[in-house]
């Protein structure tokens, strides 16, 4: 039965005011609750006073810290805001979890996370996260910092299954795990902005464990959403296996953008089964089509131990499309340990092992003074389409791009100037019949100082067709310290700096 409001006027003035009240009435506030207890005993009794979807907003003096002797585990939505208690800690004084949630969201902002730890792996969890583990919710941070968190996996946090993990403003420093240094994420979605990891470490492991010395990603909850990192700055970061500062597994669909950051001075170190690749961004995809960005970004002054001193992008079974778009590469390096079984320790700054039905499009991107010790291609080790490689040349599209003293130092006859020999900037030759054909990249207006020499037999491969052999002088890069990049320029307007004006 329908009541209009005329109606109930004339029969009940009484309910006809409560209705107009109720139609009009602003929404409910979410409860606030003032937290000025500040010890263990007053944030766990907040937290029970605090109804779902409530508010616990600290009231303590600078510098408290609130000591843990047992994780919180949350049955309810809430929201934690420091911005009244400067310098808070909550501190898990190296012992327990901090916070473990299901199926609800949590909201953090303004404090720190310290000294949580769950050294040992636990049954049932795809990780274990040292200061916060959630399964099918949402972990929102602003204005956080997680710091000298350690974990089995995850050092810091652990998007256990389902989750939505959104990151601003927030620091990850010195964090351990054995897998993921600060961050694992197992189906779940994964936004960072504006934010910075430092000095974040796994331990030696075998196989994938070792990987992401900041981050490991595997699968995403939603595709339609892409792994998203823009504004941040990894620094410092190291990784046994791969992935210095970030291992993302892209396989069947998942995507990744990357954006106006800044990775440097990360680090792929070798592990007992003799592989470190990836210096900065491990890329793993086998499966469907997925699709990766990295537009204005440095790689700086990262190493690997092995291959790709800045980013190994693909894999055995890989259909990744990737697109560079103002990218610095600067000072990397690969090679640092021998492989004189695999020979896998080329690609000064990356590797692209991206799939036959691939598209790579590298545009405005200046590569300079990358190094491959040991190994081929200072710039870019590309698997090549004979001998069980899986990239056609011809999808590698170079354009407006800057190669400058790139170097492979693999001691071959006929060593170029400037101390470098074999394959220069990068692999662009394939062999079939024990002979070296020149089988250029696409693309146009491609500058290279110096020529890219095969040294045994002298020839000169080029990196497109008409690329210019020219010292176009690149200025020095100077790191910032900032997440923004601050891309060298040079005199032409090509590279991720364009003209010098």
């Amino acid at each position: 039965m329908n009541l209009h409001l005329g109606a109930i006027a004339r029969y009940s003035p009484l309910l006809f005011t409560t209705v107009l009240a109720l139609a009009f009435s602003s929404p409910a506030q979410a409860q606030t609750t003032a937290l000025t207890q500040c010890n263990e005993a007053g944030l766990r009794s907040a937290i029970n006073s605090t109804p779902s979807g409530g508010q616990i907003n600290f009231q303590c003096p600078p510098n408290t810290t609130i000591n843990l002797n047992a994780e919180i585990q949350l049955g309810k939505t809430l929201r934690f805001n420091g911005r009244n208690s400067p310098n808070l800690t909550i501190n898990g004084q190296n012992r327990t979890r901090l916070f473990r949630l299901a199926n609800q969201n949590l909201t953090l902002e303004n404090l720190t996370l310290r000294g949580g730890n769950v050294a040992n792996r636990v049954a049932n969890f795809s990780c274990e996260g040292g200061a916060i583990n959630i399964t099918r919710g949402t972990l929102t941070l602003s204005n956080v910092t997680l710091q000298n968190n350690n974990a089995a996996r995850g050092g810091a946090i652990c998007g256990n299954y389902q989750a939505t993990l959104v990151i601003n403003n927030s620091q990850f420093m010195g964090n351990t795990g054995n897998q993921g240094g600060a961050i694992v994420t197992n189906t779940s979605d994964l936004r960072i902005t504006n934010s910075t990891f430092r000095n974040n470490s796994t331990r030696v492991g075998q196989s994938l464990n070792g990987s992401g010395g900041a981050i490991y990603t595997f699968d995403a909850l939603n595709k339609q959403n892409p792994i998203l990192i823009q504004g941040s700055r990894f620094e410092g970061n190291k990784a046994y296996h791969e992935g210095g500062a970030a291992f993302i597994s892209q396989g069947n669909g998942v995507n990744v953008i990357i954006r106006n950051s800044t990775f440097y001075r990360n680090e792929a170190l070798i592990d007992a089964e003799g592989i470190g690749s990836g210096g900065a961004i491990r890329l793993a995809h086998a499966g469907s089509q997925s699709n990766t960005q990295i537009n204005n970004v440095v790689f700086g002054e990262n190493a690997a131990d092995q291959e790709g001193g800045a980013l190994w992008a693909g894999g055995g079974r890989a259909n990744l499309n990737l697109n560079l778009n103002q990218v610095t590469f600067t000072d990397n390096k690969s090679g640092r340990v021998p492989d004189p079984q695999k020979n896998e320790t080329g690609g000064g700054a990356m590797v692209l092992t991206t799939g036959l039905q691939s598209r790579v499009v590298i545009n405005y991107t200046t590569f300079v003074r990358n190094e491959a010790n040991h190994e081929t291609s200072g710039a870019i080790y590309v698997a090549s389409d004979f001998n069980g490689g899986n990239v056609r040349h011809a999808n590698v599209i170079l354009r407006n791009s800057i190669f400058d003293r790139n170097c492979s130092r693999k001691p071959l006859a006929g060593t170029p100037t400037v101390d470098c020999s074999h394959l220069v900037h990068a692999s662009t030759m394939q062999r079939q019949n024990n002979t070296f054909t020149s089988v250029p990249f696409g693309g146009s207006n491609v500058f290279e100082w110096i020529s890219n020499v095969h040294a045994p037999s002298g020839t000169r491969f080029g990196l497109t067709a008409n690329s210019q052999v020219r010292d176009v002088k690149v200025r020095p890069y100077r790191d910032s310290g900032a997440a923004t990049p601050n891309h060298p320029c040079s005199d032409v307007d090509a590279g991720s700096g364009r003209l010098c004006r």
